[in-house]
């Protein structure tokens, strides 16, 4: 039991997502930070990847919205994540206990600390995966932000979201790393074209030795500072293919010093990607653009 982002949670004893939480008691809080800023836009809210609950219960504290669905395979994480639910009285969250992939199948999975992973191939698992357009189909909704979490499985998620007008409303959040990205983001690119969306994705001070690059490059960057630790972030808007290419060699400098680096990216529909400064508050806040 550990204080979080939304109070006392219980989470699974020494996985990586507890020590994270008991080092700095917010985990993720780019993520949190997007939900905010999207609020009027979160709802159907599909946490993929949910483990104990942590940001579906979040969602259930920014709305009393009866659409919110955790969805996660692990069977240790599902008996918290019914437990928290339960103490948090978070009664509009349904629990989907089933793995998300492009299609419906069958797949293997390697149980890590904090779930199962797709790159993982120790102690593997049979997991039944749907797809993002099967729940849609079986619950009548279509989701206005997807929260992807899946350890390395983003871009089958992605993958299985229905194309044409219900997939250019809609919001995807997910976190990659270094190594994903050569595959995974200019795949990200076909699916979400940045004809139609904006990325904006979460820099930490490393990336921001390499800022004036960005600038150069009319990024546009915003600093967001989180009023709970002082910590700041900074988010970087690309629009077009140009500036994601510069983001990225931005990101492989910043790789080469910071080997386990991991960013949040958060897409979002060009005609609903501005940020908002007083749908974040009290907990983030916008402050003048700075580099030590």
């Amino acid at each position: 039991e550990l204080d979080s982002n939304v109070g006392s949670l219980l989470f699974v004893r020494d996985s990586s997502i507890a020590r994270s939480v008991e080092k700095k008691k917010f985990h993720d809080p780019a993520l949190e930070f997007f939900m905010l800023n999207y609020q009027d836009h979160l709802f159907p809210f599909f946490d993929v990847g949910a483990n104990v609950g942590l940001f579906s219960i979040l969602a259930a504290q920014i709305s009393d919205d009866d659409s919110i669905f955790a969805i996660e395979p692990d069977k240790q994480n599902l008996e918290l994540l019914k437990d928290n639910i339960e103490r948090f009285k978070t009664e509009n969250i349904t629990i989907e206990p089933v793995g998300i992939s492009s299609e419906k199948m069958t797949v293997k999975m390697g149980v890590i600390d904090c779930g199962l992973s797709k790159k993982s191939s120790e102690n593997t698992i049979s997991i039944d995966c749907v797809s993002i357009a099967d729940l849609c189909d079986k619950y009548a909704v279509i989701p206005k932000f997807i929260k992807v979490d899946v350890e390395g499985a983003e871009l089958d998620v992605i993958e299985g979201i229905n194309h044409g007008e219900r997939v250019e409303d809609i919001i995807v959040e997910i976190e990659f790393s270094w190594r994903d990205h050569h595959r995974s983001i200019s795949r990200i690119n076909e699916l979400l074209p940045l004809d139609k969306f904006d990325y904006q994705f979460s820099l930490a001070k490393s990336e921001m030795a390499h800022i004036n690059d960005l600038i150069q490059s009319n990024i546009g960057i915003m600093q967001v500072r989180d009023v709970r630790s002082g910590k700041d972030n900074w988010i970087a808007i690309v629009d077009s293919r140009s500036k994601l290419e510069v983001l990225l060699a931005v990101l492989e400098k910043s790789t080469l010093e910071r080997s386990s680096r991991k960013w949040e990216l958060c897409i979002a529909p060009k005609n609903i990607s501005t940020l908002d400064a007083k749908l974040v508050a009290p907990k983030f806040e916008f402050v003048p653009l700075s580099v030590n």
